[in-house]
């Protein structure tokens, strides 16, 4: 039940629309949605669409954004200054050049949810 908590349910068929096209233009399927549904919860412009401008100016090639998100769904929930940009960050303290973060990143999506700790 707390996976549910703060994640913003569709309240009408077209906002469900808007958010099932848009995954579809990144390449993403109807069964890729069925393996993790809660990326339904996610809206286009306060989560998906910050989440992937984040990635692109890092340097994630968007030809491997559906390979990314069909490997790591829950990167879409996460927000860009609160998770993404400390992992990041901390990444390149542990001597991983800013050129080479993407790549880090296209290889192993899931360090996106890692903890600090």
């Amino acid at each position: 039940p707390d996976e549910l908590d703060g994640l913003e349910l569709p309240v009408t068929a077209d906002v469900m629309k808007e958010r099932v096209e848009f995954l579809h233009k990144l390449g993403l399927t109807i069964e890729d949605i069925n393996n993790y549904p809660l990326v339904l919860g996610c809206s286009v412009k306060k989560n998906m669409v910050p989440v992937l401008d984040y990635l692109g100016k890092l340097g994630v090639r968007k030809s491997t954004f559906t390979e990314f998100l069909r490997r790591y769904p829950q990167v879409l929930h996460a927000s860009v200054v609160i998770d993404l940009a400390p992992v990041v960050k901390y990444l390149q303290g542990l001597d991983v050049k800013p050129t080479d973060v993407p790549r880090v990143l296209e290889r192993y999506p899931e360090v996106l949810g890692f903890k600090l700790e």
